[in-house]
């Protein structure tokens, strides 16, 4: 997993990671609309209307509703790079609520800025490398 983040440009240390883009969560109308029989399915299984409840059903409904999310997020910088794809002439695409969402995205996709406790997280293993060298030279020098 280290070679995997260190090649996507991202350090070797796990969740010391930014992507500003997922700092904006799409809204609950427009990631309906993405696998839209995800809440049918959610009302059965909440209700105990399906044949056998699980875990596993529930959790694969957890899974595909945070897909819902990643996708709609994704969208905005795939449609950046490859704005000539057939899928963006699905009817999602031009939805108002996913343009609107988008309007919305493209301000924090320019703000390169890292919060301020990634920032500290990073640091915190730096200065404490550095105060320990500075003690080993303490006592060196005592």
């Amino acid at each position: 997993m280290r070679a995997l983040r260190t090649l996507a440009g991202f350090t070797a240390e796990a969740s010391q990671f930014y992507l500003s883009h997922v700092a904006v969560i799409p809204p609950p109308e427009l990631r309906r609309k993405v696998f839209n029989w995800i809440d049918a399915w959610r009302q059965r299984l909440d209700n105990g209307d399906v044949e056998q409840s699980s875990f596993a059903a529930d959790g694969f409904l957890k899974l595909l509703e945070q897909l819902r999310v990643v996708l709609l997020q994704d969208s905005v910088l795939m449609r950046e790079r490859f704005p000539y794809h057939c899928l963006w002439q699905d009817s999602l695409f031009q939805d108002e609520l996913y343009l609107e969402f988008e309007c919305e995205l493209n301000p924090a996709l320019e703000n390169e800025v890292e919060p301020a406790d990634l920032l500290l997280q990073r640091a915190v293993p730096v200065l404490e490398n550095k105060a320990s060298v500075l003690q080993q030279l303490l006592n060196l020098l005592n």
